[in-house]
């Protein structure tokens, strides 16, 4: 484990009920190849946001949902996060999330 992905964990250790933490946490541990953990973390992000602008998040969650071969949820992830895109005129994620979408 990598000494930055150590300390984002240990931020989310020290403030569970902080949603950037738990974004961080989901997009180093995407990015070191922990697809798993990456899900937990960002589900629980979204969850902390209702309504937020969460895209992005969305965007990670179906790429690690691919990773993990769960195509159906892949696809639910992509479709709100544009859905989150949209709501917050962000029209370059969108299509960046569409085009996800439409490779799976």
């Amino acid at each position: 484990m990598s000494s930055r992905l150590r300390r984002v964990l240990d931020l989310v250790e020290e403030n569970p009920d902080e949603p950037l933490p738990r974004y961080m946490a989901g997009n180093e541990l995407l990015n070191s190849g922990d697809a798993e953990g990456a899900v937990e973390h960002l589900i629980r992000y979204v969850e902390m946001l209702p309504g937020g602008d969460v895209g992005a998040a969305w965007r990670m969650l179906g790429r690690a949902y691919v990773a993990l071969g769960r195509e159906d949820e892949a696809r639910s992830a992509c479709e709100a996060g544009i859905r989150a895109a949209l709501a917050h005129r962000h029209g370059d994620l969108a299509a960046a999330i569409e085009h996800d979408l439409e490779s799976l």
